[in-house]
């Protein structure tokens, strides 16, 4: 995704680019940018990700490993509880603009509280278990900084607060560094988990 600003509307628009600019292109506008989001455009990026958490949490659940089902229940039922509030925002495509400023701040809660109990849970899962044969493990670095600087963008952009460009900077650069320490935490775990298989 990424961000391009509207002269019509004075607001960042998020737009599908190449994979390759990913992380440039999110990082300046979430951190730099001095615009708004754009809230229909939110509306469908939330609800795609809530889709994909929904999706990704039902095959998780239809997946059925006796050595490691306690810690993928703990894993399925977090993406779908997740997920839910997030699909929801199909419905922010047809409200009001009032209830589209309360429903999104509460979905830049929920981005957060998504980063958050991924890092936790999968974490969790993977130091309490031991892989053997073709379990693959991947994580793209970047995704979890970005998701916090996007869920509290949406909170300082919509939640009604009145905060100065400077703080709103600081704020947004202080969850994506939090973000970046989540990834960290997973790189440093897919390197153990090569390392214990070599």
């Amino acid at each position: 995704m990424c961000f391009s600003r509207r002269p019509s509307s004075g607001q960042v628009d998020l737009k599908p680019f190449n994979g390759r600019l990913f992380i440039n292109g999110v990082t300046f506008n979430l951190l730099f940018s001095t615009e708004k989001l754009d809230k229909i455009a939110c509306f469908r990026i939330n609800t795609f990700i809530g889709f994909i958490l929904v999706v990704s949490g039902i095959m998780l659940k239809l997946i059925r490993i006796p050595v490691i089902s306690e810690g993928l229940d703990r894993i399925w039922t977090t993406q779908i509880i997740l997920g839910i509030p997030l699909f929801a925002g199909v419905l922010g495509l047809f409200l009001k603009n009032g209830a589209r400023n309360v429903l999104l701040p509460i979905q830049g809660s929920v981005f957060i509280l998504a980063v958050m109990s991924y890092t936790f849970f999968y974490g969790r899962f993977l130091l309490e278990n031991e892989f053997s044969g073709d379990f693959m493990i991947g994580h793209a670095p970047g995704i979890l900084a970005a998701g916090m600087a996007y869920g509290v963008k949406q909170i300082i952009d919509f939640s009604g607060n009145r905060i100065n460009l400077k703080a709103a900077r600081i704020v947004t650069a202080s969850f994506f560094s939090a973000g970046a320490i989540c990834d960290m935490f997973f790189v440093v775990l897919i390197l153990r988990f090569f390392s214990t298989r070599a």
